[in-house]
C-alpha cells in the first residue's frame, strides 16, 4: 500500500483544520442564539442545529453532537402540528440516526439501540401516515435501519467481555444482516432497484466480515 503525505495530516494542517472547525462552530452557535432571540420558526432553528451537530460529529465531539441533536429533536417533538409533517418526520429520523452514531462511537451501545428503536417508531408513524406519499422511501429506510442495527450489534459483540453476551450480539448481527439482504433482494426489480442492490451488496460484505471474524475466533 502506498502512503501519500497529506497536508491535512501534518501538524500545521491539523491546526488549521481545527481552527476552521472552531470558527464554523462559533458562527453556528451565534446564528442559533440570534434565531432563538428573534423567536424564529422552529424549522429554521432546527436546520441550524443540524448543521452544528454535523460539524461537531465530524470533529469527533460526539457528545456535543448528541446534545445538539437532542435539543433539535425535542423542539420538533414539542410542536405537534410540525412533527406530523412528512419532511419533519424524515428530519427526525436523520437527527436520531446522528445521535445513534454519536452514541455508538462513544461505546454507549444500549443508548444507541434506544435511538434506533426511536427511529423504528418514527418510520412506523411515517408508514401509517396518510400524508406521506412516498412509502417506498420509508420501506427503504427501514431496510437501511436493519443494516445499521446489525453493525451496532457486531460492534457491541466485539466490545463485550462476557462470552455469552458476545455470542448474543453476534447472533443478532448475523440475523439482521441476513434479513436486510433477503428483503433488499425482493426490491431489485423496482424502479429504484439500484439503491436496493447497493444496500444488498453492502449488507453481504458486512455479513462476510462477521462470518470471517467468527471463524478467526474459533480457529477455523
Amino acid at each position: 500500500m502506498l502512503y501519500i503525505y497529506s497536508w491535512r495530516s501534518s501538524w500545521a494542517g491539523k491546526v488549521v483544520l481545527e481552527e476552521t472547525v472552531k470558527k464554523e462552530e462559533r458562527a453556528l452557535r451565534d446564528k442559533i442564539r440570534i434565531l432563538e432571540e428573534m423567536a424564529a420558526p422552529d424549522h429554521d432553528i432546527v436546520a441550524a442545529r443540524i448543521r452544528l451537530a454535523k460539524v461537531l460529529f465530524a470533529a469527533g465531539d460526539f457528545n456535543g453532537a448528541r446534545y445538539t441533536v437532542d435539543d433539535a429533536d425535542a423542539r420538533l417533538d414539542s410542536n405537534k402540528a410540525l412533527s406530523a409533517r412528512p419532511d419533519v418526520l424524515n428530519e427526525r429520523v436523520m437527527l436520531n440516526k446522528l445521535a445513534a452514531l454519536s452514541l455508538r462511537e462513544c461505546g454507549h451501545y444500549q443508548f444507541a439501540q434506544d435511538r434506533y428503536d426511536k427511529i423504528a417508531k418514527l418510520l412506523g408513524q411515517a408508514d401509517a401516515s396518510k400524508q406521506i406519499e412516498n412509502k417506498s422511501e420509508v420501506q427503504y429506510l427501514k431496510l437501511v435501519l436493519l443494516n445499521e442495527l446489525a453493525v451496532l450489534h457486531y460492534l457491541w459483540a466485539n466490545s463485550s467481555k462476557e462470552e455469552a453476551e458476545r455470542q448474543k450480539h453476534f447472533a443478532l448481527a448475523e440475523s439482521l444482516f441476513q434479513k436486510c439482504s433477503a428483503q433488499s433482494r425482493q426490491h431489485l426489480n423496482d424502479a429504484d432497484g439500484a439503491k436496493y442492490r447497493h444496500l444488498e451488496e453492502l449488507t453481504k460484505a458486512n455479513l462476510v466480515e462477521l462470518v470471517n471474524d467468527l471463524k478467526d475466533r474459533h480457529g477455523v
